[in-house]
Formats: structure tokens, C-alpha cells, sequence
């Protein structure tokens, strides 16, 4: 069925009569109690929306093609631009809620407010500069409508649906939105079971170690950022699985729509590095630290590439600017070894992780960081295997790191047992010495006794001898 026969309207290109017919029907396809009815409107409105706004975007362009006008309208993004939200949020006598951009009654019912929520959340979404702003969220957060429990549920999965595919946000609004709906709750697991995979792509942005930024973008007319946000986005989850293919892929996408962003020369440079082109990688880090200069992201892994390419103090001067309160040359090999832990490039972990405990034996940290990637070094290998038994490269890698993990076992076991052996010879020696001191004592106490009798015999027989004469 099409959308307009969903809407139960005509064609248009009119966003707010699209909305109005929304709200509409609502009321008869509730969330709650109609739920799949809910996601069919959902969906058509979603179409007759992008249908509106392709329409008028095809008219804008033919209005500029006809006034010969080819300049690109770019605006930059500073600290001092007013990022004030184009959109208005009323709170008004009769209404919990009320939205300028759509015609409703004196009295709105339940239904009509909530979709005028969901309204202003599409308007916030909408304007780029506006959406990136916590501030802006906090202000639509504090509705009426979201102190009724209920409701508030009602909202919640209305809103989780429309962020499944509007998803493109900074890290401390995703905070503030858990906060609120707690998505994320061992107990909201039930509730929101239909939308676990979008649960689990929240506590990802959560739990993010390097979030991907949104405050060094201009805005050119012509861009589709949603497509670039996309791209960037599948650039960094590839390199996180280990797909350095399909990340360069979505790197070169990513370029061709926009290209003047320190988070995807940052991805570049991790690209260039997990391949060993250092030169490459080098220049890309240098790029992103060239917009954002206080990047410790792209710093780390400046030192990486120095460490990489063997230029110890170059890396050592870096390290000292980023952690100032540590900068010992024995710190670097860990360092890195940390770095590309994180970066689920688990055999230069190793390799940088041995390196470690060779120049600083006694690094417990460096040998619990190792075991860590053996774990999932053969976790991701006896997966790899489980899905491909006839691999004979999978099964010989998962026996060499096997024996490695047995050899080092052993290893570790043959030097603790002198340890071990010196332990136990350290322990008798101190108890024959405190038997030793025990018996002394005794000795001195029982001698001690037996010349103190003798004086006194002494001291006896020379005051009698004396008063006899």
C-alpha cells in the first residue's frame, strides 16, 4: 500500500499536512496497542517525508540552474557561532506541549502531544548545528509528557524508533538520553527486546573509548552528511573488526562526499599504519592534529609510528607532551602494545607486548596485557575455525599460538621454580635461627639464674667469715 493511502492524503510535498495526517492517525494505530499498525504509518511517514523534502530540493535546484547562480553557500562552524535552535518549543495554557508547526486543538489529545514530541525531536535532528547541542536536547527532555510513567514508555520506544535510523549523534547526548530512558538496563531488556540490535549500537556509542566528533564540520549545500556520517562511522567498525578492506572502501566514500575531517584522517592514518606505510600514516595523523590540534587520539598514535619506525626520542618528546608526569623509554613499548590492543590488531599487540616484558622483565602489567590477547587471540581463531573447519591455516595459527601460550606457561614455571626452591631454603634457615635464639636464651636465662645463686652464696660465706673473726 502507498504511503498517501496510509496517510489517507494526497500527494504533497507539504511536510506539515504530511505531520497532521500523522498525528491523525495515531490515534487509531497506538504504539502500545497496535504496534505493527504503528510501524506501517511509521514507515509511510518516513516516505512521504523524504518524498516531500526530495520534491522541494529538486525545485531548488532547478530555481538555481535557471538564475545561472553556481556558488556554494558554506558556512563555518566556530566556538563563537550561535548554534541556536531553528525550531521553537512552546509550553503553553491547556497543552503540556505545544508545536507551532502543526494545527491541532485547544485540548490535544494524549496521541496528538506525543506525536507533536516526536515533531520537534525530527526539527532538532534536522538542523545539524542545533542537533550536536546537549543543550538543546536537555530542553526537550523536560517535558510534561515524559513525567507520566506510561506515557513515558510510549515515548520512549516512539523515539528509539526514529533514532534507529536518525542515529548520527555526539557521545554525551547518547549519555543524556540513556540517562533519561535507560535503554540500556538490565531490566529494559524485555521491554525493548524487538530493538536489541539498536540497544546493543547504543552501548557501543556508550562505552566508545574515541568518540567520533561533530563539532569540526562546515556545512556546504551540496554534501549529503547523513551518507558521510555513514561511511565514517563503517570505517571505524571495520577497523575494529580487523576488515582493513571494507574500512578502506568506506574511507574512500567518506572522502568523496567530505574531506576536511580530523576523525577520518585520523581513520586514514590507522589504516596506513595497520599496513605499515608509516610515511602515509604519519601525514595523516599530522592532518587531523592540523584541525584539531589537541587531538590525544591521533597524538597516541604519532607515537605509535615513531615507535614503529624506530625513532625512539621523536616518540619519547611526543609522549612526554601527552603524559607529562611519565616519560621513561621502558613505558614506550607498552604504550604501544596498549594502542593497538584497543585497536583489535591483536598480533602487533603481541609482538609490541613481548617487547615489553624483553625490556623491563618484571612488568606485571606487560604479562597480564599478554595473556589478555592470547585469550582472544584464540577466541577469535576457535571462532574463525568453528565457522570454517577445513581451514588448515586457521588450525595451524590456533596450534602456534597454542604452543606459545604452553611454552611461555612452562617458561614462567621453570623460573619461578629457583624462586622457589631459593623461598623454601630462606624459610628453614629462619626457622633453625629462631630455634637457635630460643635455645641461646634459655641457655643465658638458666645461667643467668645459677650466677645469681653463686653470688649470693659468696656474698654469705664472706659476711660469716667476716663476724667469726
Amino acid at each position: 500500500m502507498k504511503p498517501w493511502a496510509i496517510l489517507d492524503i494526497e500527494p504533497t510535498d507539504d511536510i506539515s499536512e504530511i505531520k497532521k495526517a500523522y498525528a491523525k492517525k495515531l490515534k487509531i494505530h497506538h504504539p502500545e496497542s497496535d504496534p505493527e499498525g504503528y510501524q506501517v504509518l511509521r514507515e509511510a511517514y518516513d516516505t512521504a517525508v523524504k518524498y516531500a523534502k526530495a520534491s522541494k530540493k529538486s525545485v531548488n535546484i532547478d530555481s538555481t540552474t535557471e538564475t545561472n547562480d553556481t556558488s556554494i553557500n558554506i558556512d563555518f562552524i566556530t566556538k563563537t557561532t550561535d548554534i541556536s535552535p531553528q525550531f521553537t518549543i512552546e509550553y503553553g495554557p491547556g497543552s503540556p506541549l505545544h508545536m507551532e508547526e502543526v494545527p491541532h486543538e485547544e485540548s490535544p489529545s494524549i496521541y496528538e502531544q506525543n506525536a507533536h514530541f516526536l515533531t520537534q525531536v525530527e526539527a532538532l535532528y534536522d538542523d545539524f548545528y542545533s542537533r550536536i547541542d546537549i543543550g538543546n536536547w536537555k530542553t526537550l527532555l523536560d517535558s510534561d509528557l515524559l513525567w507520566l510513567i506510561e506515557n513515558k514508555l510510549v515515548l520512549s520506544r516512539m523515539l528509539l524508533d526514529f533514532l534507529s535510523s536518525h542515529h548520527h549523534l555526539p557521545k554525551d547526548i547518547w549519555i543524556l538520553l540513556e540517562d533519561t530512558f535507560k535503554w540500556c538496563d538490565e531490566e529494559a531488556k524485555v521491554t525493548y527486546s524487538h530493538e536489541s540490535d539498536f540497544v546493543d549500537y547504543i552501548k557501543k556509542q556508550l562505552n566508545t573509548p574515541i568518540p567520533l566528533n561533530y563539532s569540526y564540520f562546515r556545512i556546504i549545500d551540496c554534501v549529503d552528511y547523513e551518507l558521510f556520517f555513514d561511511h565514517r562511522e563503517k570505517v571505524q567498525d571495520n577497523i575494529m573488526a580487523n576488515n582493513i578492506s571494507a574500512a578502506k572502501y568506506h574511507l574512500e566514500q567518506a572522502k568523496k562526499l567530505y574531506t576536511d575531517d580530523p576523525d577520518l584522517f585520523r581513520l586514514e592514518g590507522i589504516i596506513y599504519l595497520l599496513n605499515e606505510d608509516l610515511v602515509n600514516a604519519y601525514g595523516s595523523f599530522e592532518k587531523a592534529l592540523t584541525i584539531n590540534t589537541e587531538d590525544p587520539a591521533a597524538l597516541k598514535y604519532v607515537i605509535t609510528t615513531y615507535c614503529e619506525n624506530n625513532q625512539t626520542a621523536e616518540a619519547l618528546e611526543t609522549y612526554k607532551y601527552l603524559y607529562p608526569e611519565s616519560a621513561d623509554t621502558n613505558a614506550l613499548p607498552l604504550f604501544v602494545a596498549k594502542t593497538y590492543f584497543k585497536l583489535g590488531a591483536l598480533d602487533k599487540a603481541k609482538t609490541w607486548a613481548l617487547k615489553a616484558i624483553k625490556t623491563f622483565p618484571p612488568e606485571n602489567e606487560a604479562n597480564i596485557l599478554l595473556s589478555q590477547i592470547y585469550a582472544n587471540l584464540r577466541k577469535k581463531l576457535s571462532k574463525a575455525l568453528a565457522e570454517d573447519p577445513s581451514n588448515e591455516k586457521i588450525k595451524l595459527k590456533l596450534d602456534a599460538i597454542n604452543s606459545e601460550v604452553f611454552g611461555r606457561t612452562t617458561e614462567n614455571t621453570q623460573l619461578n621454580e629457583p624462586k622457589g626452591i631459593l623461598k623454601a631454603i630462606q624459610l628453614i634457615f629462619k626457622i633453625v635461627l629462631a630455634i637457635l635464639l630460643f635455645v641461646i636464651s634459655l641457655a643465658l636465662i638458666f645461667a643467668s639464674r645459677i650466677g645469681i645463686v653463686v653470688v649470693a652464696f659468696f656474698a654469705i660465706m664472706r659476711f660469716v667469715l667476716k663476724k667469726g673473726k
